[in-house]
This record gives structure tokens, sequence and C-alpha cells, in this order.
């Protein structure tokens, strides 16, 4: 197995540095699997949050945990690719619901195929014991960076 690669760039702490490289890495990879999908990254986020039903920009970005104008912005090219529609609210012609059309809902579909097929080609670097235990662990920091960055949006 090649030994992967360390970047001089980002700080070579126990924790950060391990993540960041990861992360840069599974972005990278994600983007490449999505390309397959004709979707680029954060389109399948977006997908997958309109999934059971109609919602709104803003309930969207919070799901996804970016902002409003970001969703709006990619919402755009999902409609463009007819994936999802828009309805405007007669009450406020500034609000709208986005919901995902019967392509839409095809394409989630292999949204999730497509994290069950990397799932199952990561999880073999993990015994099955470990797995449960880093992902609990990956989790909790999670929560603390999403708690961190709501104070700053």
């Amino acid at each position: 197995m090649q030994k992967p690669i360390k970047s001089t760039a980002i700080a070579s702490s126990s924790l950060i540095g391990p993540l960041m490289l990861l992360s840069k890495a599974m972005r990278t990879y994600m983007n490449l699997r999505l390309e397959e999908l004709g979707l680029w990254a954060g389109q399948d986020e977006i997908l997958l949050a309109l999934e059971n039903g109609r919602k709104s920009v803003g309930t969207v970005a919070e799901r996804v945990n970016v902002r409003p104008s970001t969703v709006s912005k990619t919402l755009h090219r999902l409609l463009a690719m007819g994936l999802v529609t828009r309805d405007i609210q007669l009450h406020d012609m500034r609000s709208a619901t986005i919901a995902l059309t019967p392509s839409g809902e095809e394409m989630t579909k292999r949204i999730r195929e497509l994290y069950a097929d990397m799932n199952s080609e990561f999880e073999k670097q993990i015994e099955l014991q470990q797995m449960a235990v880093t992902a609990q662990h990956l989790e909790r920091v999670h929560a603390q960076l999403l708690k961190r960055l709501r104070r700053h949006r």
C-alpha cells in the first residue's frame, strides 16, 4: 500500500494536520465521483436535503450548513438541469419553495448509491469495531465545528 503524501503547508499537529489532509483528499475524490453523475460539489447535498418534500431556501441552507445565497446559486444550476422546481409563494413574492422533479428523485437514488459505494471502499480500511468509535469521535468534532461556525454566520 502506498504511503500517504504529507503536505508541508498544513501544520503537523496530531489531529489538525491529518484531518485537513483527509478533508482535502475526500473533497477532491468526491468531486471526481460526482462528475460521473454530472454533478458539481455541493449539488448532491442540496438534492438530498430536498428529499421528503418541498422546502424553503432557508431550510435547505440550514440543513447543508451554508448561506441561503449559496443555495440560491446552486439551485439555478439544478433548475437548468431539470432536477428541481421552484414555486413562488403568492403571499410573499420574494419567498420560494423548492422540490425535486422526478429526475431529481432519480438522481438522489444515484447519489445514495455513490455514497454507499464510497463507504464500502473506505470501511475496508478500518476494522469494524474501530469504525463505530472513529465515526463517533468525528461526529463530536463535527458538532463542535458547527457550533463555532454558526457564531460566525
